[in-house]
């Protein structure tokens, strides 16, 4: 998600708009990067869970993530879900 957050604002200058924010993993990556965003959710059930997600996926390092791709195990794949 970073890489196509970036390549929405490459010059990083403007503001991410996510109207379907779901989880939050758009702002998060935007946040990550130093982006402005917006994030629109009306289902209150995914707006609670991006509150929460969107601090901790944000965090997450270039390194954090490739762990997490690299070993490709469905148990680390539901650990980041479960942010």
């Amino acid at each position: 998600m970073r890489s196509m957050v970036y390549a929405s604002l490459p010059l990083g200058v403007g503001i991410v708009a996510e109207p379907f924010m779901g989880g939050g993993s758009t702002i998060a990556a935007a946040e990550a990067l130093g982006l402005s965003s917006v994030g629109v959710e009306v289902q209150s059930e995914y707006y609670e869970l991006a509150q929460q997600a969107i601090p901790r996926l944000a965090a997450l390092s270039e390194d954090d993530i490739s762990e997490i791709q690299d070993d490709g195990s469905p148990e680390s794949g539901q650990q980041i879900l479960s942010l």
